[in-house]
């Protein structure tokens, strides 16, 4: 088995016509934990964000259509 720099293949990808790549991660602004649940209360068309360690609210979440 070979080691060294022989053994990478480097990948490169360059298209100007492409959209730039956006990623956003959430985060909870009391504990910072980027895992949530989602919770449907009652009669709702939306659910609810909750933050899965501290249960802090953020809110309800979902598409909405064009009308």
């Amino acid at each position: 088995m070979k080691t060294g720099k022989d053994n990478v293949v480097f990948l490169a990808y360059d298209n100007p016509d492409a959209p730039p790549a956006e990623f956003q991660l959430l985060a909870c602004a009391d504990c910072r934990n980027k895992t949530f649940t989602a919770r449907y209360e009652g009669e709702e068309q939306f659910p609810t964000m909750y933050c899965a360690a501290c249960n802090r609210s953020l809110g309800r979440f979902g598409w909405a259509g064009d009308d």
